[in-house]
């Protein structure tokens, strides 16, 4: 597998907050609307939320 090919589909980051101390891993698509659609977030407390970010999920993931 290359760097930067994703994994399943999926690109993948951890994020983590200073003020919160709080970490989370977040899961997009490579490929909007090919390899996926939803966008993934689970937190520390093992929560998990998912949404879609439409085309443009890869800019808004990468922060």
């Amino acid at each position: 597998m290359e760097p930067g090919a994703g994994y399943h589909g999926y690109h993948f980051r951890m994020i983590h907050d200073e003020a919160s101390q709080g970490e989370a891993l977040l899961a997009w698509p490579v490929a909007w609307g090919e390899t996926g659609v939803m966008s993934f977030m689970i937190d520390r407390r093992d929560r998990v939320y998912q949404a879609n970010l439409g085309e443009n999920t890869a800019d808004q993931a990468r922060g």
